[in-house]
């Protein structure tokens, strides 16, 4: 409660302190968020969720928003979704506008894989249940 009070309240000090880097990293930025909130989900989940959390940071900020900004610095319009220029948005602009539906397609695609994998446990699975059954009916 004290630190909430000191940190939104009293204005302490930044919430999210960042980083932006320029060249050769252009538009990559490195920042943390030191809420005890987010601290504490970290110690309590699982070992393998903050790791993997993090390196989707790391890969959306230092490879993902760099490659967006170096690309499409150049453009003279909007690139859709985004409605600002590349060139006037800040990394957590390119992250809403663009990195998100990216990872989203990432989960998306890997759902699809996950599934593929699984296809013929489920067919065999499917196959076989009738059989199983019939035979439980005539014993």
């Amino acid at each position: 409660m004290l630190y909430k009070t000191v940190n939104i309240a009293l204005k302490g000090w930044k919430d999210v302190p960042e980083k932006v880097f320029g060249a050769p990293l252009k538009g990559g930025s490195v920042g943390v968020e030191i809420s005890p909130n987010c601290s504490a989900w970290a110690t309590s989940s699982a070992r393998a969720s903050p790791r993997s959390c993090g390196a989707g940071g790391v890969l959306a900020y230092l490879l993902l928003i760099p490659l967006i900004k170096f690309f499409g610095d150049a453009l003279p319009v909007p690139l859709a979704p985004g409605a600002k220029l590349i060139h006037d948005m800040s990394p957590n602009q390119i992250r809403g506008a663009y990195v998100l539906y990216i990872g989203a397609g990432a989960v998306a695609a890997g759902g699809v894989v996950s599934l593929a994998k699984a296809l013929p446990t489920i067919w065999s699975s499917l196959r076989r249940k009738p059989e199983r059954i019939r035979r439980r009916c005539l014993s």
